[in-house]
């Protein structure tokens, strides 16, 4: 099966809560699943076009054994969220990236300070390891919300993506909760790479 996920600008690594990965450094690590996670589709930015079915929801990830990449700090098995939508995965297959800061991410939208500074404070009001598959999807949707449509006042029905129904809607609710709450002021994760 293949996802349509983020250009993962390797949010995932930020998960393991990591204090001190190595800019520049690379990791090879083995796409495992997505879990928890919601099903549901969305409409793409009007440059990319369309409606895709996608998984919303944590991303978990493998070193790979062999060939780990030259960064020691990020453990495995470790967790990510997609950033770029229009991009895909293949399940149990390798991947390598390069460690970046998460301002500098290589999506098709700019990044930038703003909506990174934005990420890192939903993550450090509302994530945790405890996740539903509601809370994961409904993280995953603010995350795409961010990068495509905030950094601030984001929400799920408008902008460039739009996130349909077919999602819980109590998950769509959730997670524009979450963008609503956003206001400059909430605590930040700093590891996210």
């Amino acid at each position: 099966m293949t996802y349509r996920v983020s250009a993962f600008a390797l949010v995932s690594l930020a998960m393991t809560g990591i204090a001190s990965a190595q800019i520049g450094q690379s990791v090879r690590a083995s796409f495992n699943t997505v879990a928890p996670a919601e099903l549901g589709v969305v409409q793409f930015p009007s440059f990319t076009g369309g409606f895709q079915e996608v998984t919303a929801g944590q991303f978990n990830w493998t070193r790979d054994a062999g060939n780990p990449g030259t960064d020691v700090t990020v453990q495995s098995p470790f967790i990510g969220y997609c950033l770029e939508v229009t991009q895909q995965l293949a399940f149990n297959t390798v991947y390598d990236f390069t460690l970046a800061n998460l301002e500098d991410a290589p999506l098709s939208v700019v990044m930038g300070a703003a909506k990174a500074d934005a990420i890192r404070e939903l993550w450090g009001r509302f994530w945790t390891p405890a996740f539903t598959n509601q809370d994961a999807a409904a993280f995953q949707m603010a995350i795409w919300e961010i990068v495509y449509d905030g950094p601030f006042g984001a929400n799920t029905g408008t902008g460039g993506l739009f996130i349909f129904s077919s999602f819980n809607p109590a998950t769509i609710v959730q997670a524009n909760t979450w963008l609503a709450a956003l206001d400059g002021t909430g605590p930040r994760a700093t590891y996210l790479q």
